[in-house]
């Protein structure tokens, strides 16, 4: 991609390289640590804000298995955490 900046006169040009990066979900080899960014709750299981959980299985991209801080197991969105 090009991209020319300057006036009639003057006129720079400059070359834009991207660089596509396709991102790997690598297996987990065990349970990580991860703090929860936001509350959650469903009917069984429930996530406090700043709360440190376990993940268990983070192979769905969107909801993973994880291990509350008082031992409650369910799944949430992964999008919610931070892993440590």
């Amino acid at each position: 991609m090009k991209l020319f900046i300057g006036d009639s006169e003057v006129k720079h040009e400059y070359v834009l390289n991207f660089d596509l990066y396709i991102f790997s979900r690598e297996r987990m080899r065990g349970p990580m640590e991860a703090v929860a960014i936001c509350k959650y709750q469903s009917k069984e299981f429930s996530v406090q804000k700043d709360e440190i959980c376990s993940v268990r299985d983070n192979s769905n991209k969107l909801r993973w298995k994880v291990t509350n801080s008082r031992g409650q197991q369910g799944e949430a969105p992964g999008a919610m955490f931070v892993l440590r």
